[in-house]
């Protein structure tokens, strides 16, 4: 769990209070975040309270907060964002039948004082805990609440383990990290086309690659280098294999041939695969209980094996000729011929081995 230090607006984050709760009984905290629901009337209020670490019931009363105060919590807008002090407290465990075992203890605050920092107009443009779908364009012209959603919110957090996992795996391979400019005067790698720009009054373009610095980099005796970082390339990107913006795991290596660049590659990836597996299953759960909703297959992390299958350009050319389709030595592959091939191969593989003028 990560070392979250105090700010001025919360000493703790929800799931540390639930990840810590036993520690932190009887002891007085401050927490933040934006409020799921509230129940109650009358002397007492639960409010479900939510931010980007997890989730903690708060239990009010009258005579601890003041009626006024409760009268606020009980007529607060969902999503609105408030602060809460009190003290923490072990919930009561649920009836069990008979034979049910027990869950593991769960924690909430008991609140002695509470604070509106915002309070969210209604009614909201989506609901953050619905299941019904939602249009691209009211997801994207609400992105912020968008966010909220605990499906997306675990899809980029997923995203960011990738990355982290894939950095730390290429700096434990001797990798040092490089940034490299995305503006530039001329292309620097053949075969894409470039978006044009005017930096100040001089004629420009978005790079496209980091290649030619990769490249200086190591002829420099850097040794190993690599950058995570975005790609700009102006193509037809109605494929599933092309984007006009994306960012990519770049590196360059001295004294390797194609098969120690492929070598990189695979530990990498199955480096990746196998740490998403151990520690972020929470996060593929949450996806799959929003995809069972949408009546969607659930969705899993196969770690793969090692190593990766090497599947020669003209193997793959007798492969895409023997399904019948038109292509001959020297043509290119394209995603139709892919798909092919990964009816035979459908895990991570390699195409190497293409004829010269075409891959310079």
């Amino acid at each position: 769990m990560a070392d979250w230090h105090p700010t001025a607006y919360r000493t703790h984050t929800l799931g540390e209070i639930q990840e810590r709760g036993a520690d932190l009984v009887g002891k007085e905290v401050t927490v933040c975040g934006f409020m799921e629901a509230n129940r109650g009337k009358g002397a007492i209020c639960f409010v479900d309270l939510r931010d980007g670490t997890g989730k903690l019931q708060v239990f009010l009363k009258g005579d601890a907060i003041g009626e006024e105060s409760l009268d606020v919590v009980q007529r607060m807008t969902r999503e609105s964002t408030l602060q809460f002090t009190g003290i923490v407290a072990q919930k009561r465990p649920p009836k069990l039948k008979e034979g049910e075992s027990p869950p593991p203890p769960a924690y909430e605050v008991v609140a002695n004082g509470v604070e509106v920092l915002t309070r969210a107009n209604v009614p909201l443009p989506l609901g953050i805990t619905d299941t019904v779908s939602i249009g691209l364009d009211t997801r994207l012209d609400n992105r912020f609440l968008d966010l909220r959603r605990a499906h997306v919110n675990a899809m980029f957090t997923l995203r960011a383990r990738v990355l982290q996992y894939g950095r730390e795996h290429l700096i434990s391979e001797g990798f040092k990290e490089i940034n490299t400019p995305k503006i530039i005067a001329s292309a620097s790698e053949g075969g894409t086309n470039l978006f044009p720009m005017m930096y100040f009054d001089t004629p420009a373009f978005l790079s496209q690659s980091p290649q030619l610095y990769k490249q200086l980099a190591v002829l420099g005796g850097m040794e190993r280098v690599f950058e995570i970082g975005p790609a700009f390339r102006a193509e037809n990107h109605d494929t599933y294999r092309h984007l006009n913006e994306f960012i990519s795991f770049d590196i360059e290596a001295a004294w390797m041939t194609d098969e120690d660049v492929m070598g990189v590659q695979e530990r990498m990836i199955h480096h990746i695969w196998k740490c998403v597996a151990e520690n972020d299953q929470e996060h593929i759960d949450t996806v799959n209980e929003y995809r069972a909703s949408q009546e969607l297959e659930p969705i899993s992390v196969d770690v793969p094996s090692l190593p990766f299958p090497r599947i020669d350009y003209c193997e793959a050319i007798q492969m895409i000729q023997d399904a019948g389709e038109e292509i001959q030595w020297g043509d290119d592959i394209d995603s139709s011929h892919c798909d092919i091939i990964a009816a035979k191969y459908p895990g991570f593989h390699f195409l190497p081995r293409w004829p010269m003028e075409m891959k310079p």
